[in-house]
């Protein structure tokens, strides 16, 4: 995480969400695989911002369903997963 992230206090508030154990090895993972620091820092914060709203919502990792995933998504403003992208014209 500290490679992605200078700043301590955005680390601590990052591992406090309730995936916020997973982070280090995500991080690890996508350092490993060669992904651009800025594409990291993005992955890192949405699944940071996720934890924080499943310990909002008392939600336990291992109960997450695609249902809370599409729940989130609304509460962010975001599309459903379950909708299929729009074509290109």
């Amino acid at each position: 995480m500290e490679r992605f992230f200078k700043d301590p206090n955005t680390v601590l508030r990052m591992r406090k969400g309730a995936l916020g154990t997973y982070l280090d090895q995500l991080a690890d993972q996508l350092n490993k695989e060669g992904y651009a620091r800025y594409s990291s820092r993005l992955q890192l914060r949405l699944i940071a911002q996720f934890g924080r709203w499943l310990k909002q919502e008392s939600i336990a990792v291992q109960d997450v369903t695609l249902e809370h995933t599409e729940q989130y998504l609304e509460y962010r403003g975001s599309a459903s997963v379950s909708e299929p992208a729009t074509p290109l014209p």
